[in-house]
């Protein structure tokens, strides 16, 4: 059984079999954090025609999504179109670090100090 277990995660593919399962991987994860994002805008949209306030935690989803699905989403253009040049590019480096990052430091801020804070209760 742990022979098995070892010659199937040593098992190697072709680069070609690589590229194919991770670019396939990547658009299931990028569609699907899309998906959630086109959801969010939604309920937000919805709130407001509504004449509703917004929860803090749809706003914190809302710009999570979009600091992180903006990378991803470039990501995977660049992977499904081969556009290497942009890999080295010091603005699309220092783009789609600040988004992600930007969008991890909402997710934290509303997560510690925004929901169910002291002043909720």
């Amino acid at each position: 059984m742990l022979q098995n277990i070892i010659d199937i995660l040593t098992f190697k593919v072709t680069p070609q079999q690589a590229t194919t399962f991770g670019t396939i991987g990547l658009f299931l994860f990028t569609s699907l954090l899309v998906a959630a994002l086109v959801r969010l805008v939604i309920r937000v949209r919805n709130y407001h025609r509504e004449r509703l306030s917004v929860p803090d935690i749809a706003k914190r989803d809302l710009w999570f999504l979009v600091g992180l699905g903006t990378p991803f989403v470039g990501l995977f253009v660049i992977r499904t179109f081969g556009l290497k040049d942009l890999g080295t590019n010091l603005w699309w480096l220092l783009g789609t670090t600040v988004l992600a990052v930007s969008g991890m430091f909402v997710w934290a801020y509303y997560e510690f100090r925004v929901i169910e804070s002291d002043r909720d209760r």
